[in-house]
């Protein structure tokens, strides 16, 4: 049993995040008041918090394969399957516009009508996205990486 240094509960030691810096090995405040207080500090400094947190990420690469490989095990089981699969479908009767542009893109790549270039901003050559500025016209796309991608999707918002 701990007491938290904030709501002054006693509480067993599970309650309490891991810290290898304190004495006992774990937090002073409990999960609940660190969680309260991490929901204070979103609100006054989200962005700068976020952009933190995402750095700090980008830069832990056995976190990133960790990640991964624990999604690839959970899409691997029934139940992962039936929950992608459902995802899938929701996107698609939520997006319908964006699904026929994508299938006819696709299909225009397989049919040999339209041929995939590098990447238009850093010239990677393999795994390029076709990135669609209107999907009213599915074949007109610009061919990014999958990071140049991702980095046009964030201008975009």
């Amino acid at each position: 049993m701990k007491q938290c240094s904030i709501c002054r509960a006693r509480r067993p030691l599970r309650d309490f995040h891991r810290h290898k810096g304190h004495k006992d090995g774990r937090s002073s405040q409990c999960r609940e008041c660190r969680a309260a207080i991490r929901r204070v500090d979103l609100v006054k400094n989200g962005d700068a918090i976020r952009r933190s947190d995402r750095l700090r990420y980008q830069n832990n690469e056995a976190r990133r394969a960790y990640n991964i490989n624990n999604a690839m095990a959970r899409e691997s089981t029934t139940e992962g399957k039936v929950r992608k699969l459902d995802r899938t479908h929701r996107w698609r009767e939520k997006n319908p516009k964006r699904y026929r542009a994508h299938n006819a893109l696709n299909n225009a790549v397989r049919d040999g009508k339209i041929e995939k270039t590098s990447c238009t901003r850093c010239g990677a050559g393999d795994k390029v996205h076709g990135h669609h500025e209107d999907y009213d016209e599915p074949l007109i796309v610009t061919w990014l990486c999958a990071t140049c991608h991702g980095v046009e999707h964030r201008m975009a918002t």
